[in-house]
């Protein structure tokens, strides 16, 4: 595929963080990005960062709604990209009384949007489209007042496994590439949290301090060569 303009990509959480780098970087390369996420003035952000044509949707991945505003985005064109950046990460015990309710937000983001999302561009995906997963050592690493991210995160990955299964047949092509540590939104709000609901943030802040930390935008150059290169 050239670099004419004619390559098109869909970005969830393209808002900020890796998911704003990583639409940067691609709309860089002439490639129509579809930047996704709840906060308008944020993906405006990131569309004035980007040399190339970034197309702004609003839309909460987590709904039906917002679903089809990202599908109505491409028009019918033949999707090369998708990315699913989008998550949360709250800082909550398992003990809270509202820890229910923020269990069943991060899944319907984290895990059900990645399912739902794919299943519905992925007639156009098909015979060659490349879809992204963010993925995290939490799915792997238990950490107290992280229930939620980490459980929704060990279930995309096998989400994902099982997607690349199944679509396979398809011409569909499926990674995952866990980038970390990245300083990000979420990385931020668990340093601030508090040690007691988050411990790890502690962790965090020495590996800032010692600049261990990955840059967003350092991630978004190799997301940008895994899916085009």
């Amino acid at each position: 595929m050239g670099d004419d303009g004619s390559r098109l990509a869909v970005i969830t959480g393209a808002g900020s963080g890796i998911g704003r780098a990583t639409a940067v970087e691609l709309a860089n390369q002439n490639i129509h990005v579809v930047a996704a996420g709840r906060r308008v003035a944020a993906l405006e952000e990131t569309a004035a960062l980007a040399s190339g044509t970034v197309t702004c949707v609003p839309a909460d991945v987590s709904t039906v709604e917002g679903r089809r505003d990202i599908a109505a985005a491409c028009a019918d064109r033949k999707l090369d990209y998708l990315v699913h950046a989008a998550a949360i990460s709250p800082a909550s015990l398992l003990t809270d009384d509202d820890a229910g309710a923020v269990l069943e937000e991060t899944m319907r983001i984290n895990l059900d949007s990645l399912f739902h999302l794919t299943v519905l561009l992925a007639p156009a995906l098909s015979d060659g489209g490349r879809v992204l997963f963010v993925g995290s050592n939490s799915a792997r690493k238990p950490r107290r007042g992280g229930a939620a991210y980490c459980v929704s995160k060990a279930a995309g990955h096998m989400l994902y496994l099982c997607l690349k299964q199944e679509f396979a047949d398809q011409g569909i092509l499926m990674t995952s590439a866990i980038p970390s540590p990245v300083y990000t939104a979420i990385v931020k709000h668990h340093i601030a949290a508090d040690p007691a609901v988050f411990p790890d943030g502690a962790d965090y802040a020495r590996q800032l301090r010692d600049g261990e930390m990955i840059a967003p935008e350092t991630v978004g150059v190799f997301y940008r060569w895994l899916l085009t290169g």
